[in-house]
């Protein structure tokens, strides 16, 4: 309750039970297995992603039942210089079973726009394609402007240089 579990490895429990902790998975990329049931009452998942392999990022097995019973955080971090294209699905959490209790409480954070998706495997995150930012309507005609100035610019001064060549 309150603390911290950090690390890879296996957690060797008929039931885990997470009430207001952290999960951080640690040595990022990582894998965290729990043999039985996990149980998250309240608290943070802390996710970090690399690539697109799964060698690439975090995740937790969970070989029995993923449920909650309180609102918890999912916190997805990219490190390395990563950032994901919207074809990338990360599997963050592979479950025998995940209970809908469990998307129902989960507060899902992250750097970029994505939405958590049940996958073959258990639990992942899509991510969102970013609209490409518009040109301003204003743009086109400010550069047909810019132009039109530097012609006329060149055209006085050639107007100037004829004239001086005229008076000599």
């Amino acid at each position: 309750t309150g603390g911290t579990l950090q690390g890879t490895g296996v957690v060797d429990a008929t039931i885990t039970e997470i009430s207001g902790g952290t999960v951080n998975i640690g040595s990022s990329p990582g894998v965290l297995e729990f043999t039985g049931d996990l149980e998250l009452n309240s608290g943070l998942l802390l996710f970090e992603i690399g690539g697109n392999a799964p060698s690439s990022y975090d995740r937790i097995i969970v070989d029995g039942t993923l449920s909650a019973t309180d609102v918890f955080g999912i916190e997805l971090r990219f490190i390395d210089g990563f950032l994901p294209s919207e074809t990338d699905i990360f599997d963050f959490i592979i479950a025998d079973t995940i209970e809908e209790s469990f998307l129902t409480f989960a507060d899902v954070q992250s750097d970029a726009p994505f939405d958590v998706v049940l996958t073959d495997n258990g639990l992942g995150v899509s991510f969102d394609p970013v609209a490409p930012v518009p040109l301003p309507a204003g743009l086109p005609l400010l550069c047909l402007g810019v132009g039109a100035l530097s012609l006329l610019k060149r055209r006085a001064q050639s107007n100037n240089l004829r004239a001086k060549v005229l008076a000599t």
